[in-house]
């Protein structure tokens, strides 16, 4: 199985590479004005000596946090890091579809103990919520997304059981292409029509059987 990484912009956006020959070199060019290197990108994937979680606000995604605004629901992944993220107060509300003098953090400090899994405050207690948002984990959703998808105002996680989430991380199928397609959902094991039609269709061969053994039916 070819190996596959998953990279987030300092926009928010997320790139799927499966060729390392071809694929961080597509990659790069696709953002000449960030001077962006295939090198880079591989420091990055933690596949050179030179590893780095980090690169001009290019991240895997699996090292990038999230947050989630508790009013709507709505989640965003903290892209390019704490910094580059409160830089970009305004895009992101306006991508969040959020009012502009929504409520923000107070500094960079707080929005990095916040998006740690062991942040904490000066008292010690954890740190989940800060000004009306607070940390969450990986939204499902983000397993079926491709390349190309925007990170930034993702709906809320539905109640689904870990059965369901497990389904959902397990139909991730590899991309056709060098770049990466979304992939497909998982089938439904139900029916077509539903179960109520299954009964009628159950019932009919039934009494099909019946007659053709030559019994009435009423």
């Amino acid at each position: 199985m070819s190996q596959m990484w998953k990279f987030v912009s300092p926009a928010g956006v997320l790139h799927v590479v499966t060729d390392e020959k071809k694929g961080f070199r597509h990659l790069a060019n696709m953002y000449p004005e960030q001077a962006l290197r295939p090198a880079y990108l591989k420091n990055v994937a933690g596949i050179t000596s030179k590893h780095s979680d980090d690169h001009n606000g290019w991240q895997l995604l699996s090292k990038v946090g999230w947050l989630q605004h508790v009013r709507t629901g709505a989640v965003t992944v903290v892209a390019g890091g704490p910094n580059r993220f409160l830089g970009a107060r305004q895009q992101i509300l306006r991508d969040m579809e959020l009012p502009a003098d929504e409520q923000w953090f107070t500094s960079e400090d707080v929005l990095m103990r916040l998006i740690s899994p062991d942040g904490k405050t000066s008292s010690g207690a954890d740190l989940t919520e800060n000004s009306g948002w607070k940390r969450v984990e990986e939204p499902v959703c983000v397993a079926l997304l491709g390349h190309g998808d925007c990170l930034v105002g993702l709906p809320p996680d539905p109640d689904v059981t870990e059965a369901e989430m497990d389904e959902a991380s397990s139909a991730e199928a590899l991309p056709e292409d060098e770049m990466g397609e979304p992939p497909s959902e998982p089938p439904s094991s139900e029916p077509p029509g539903g179960t109520d039609d299954m009964m009628d269709v159950l019932l009919v061969a039934a009494m099909d059987a019946v007659e053709h053994q030559g019994v009435l039916v009423s």
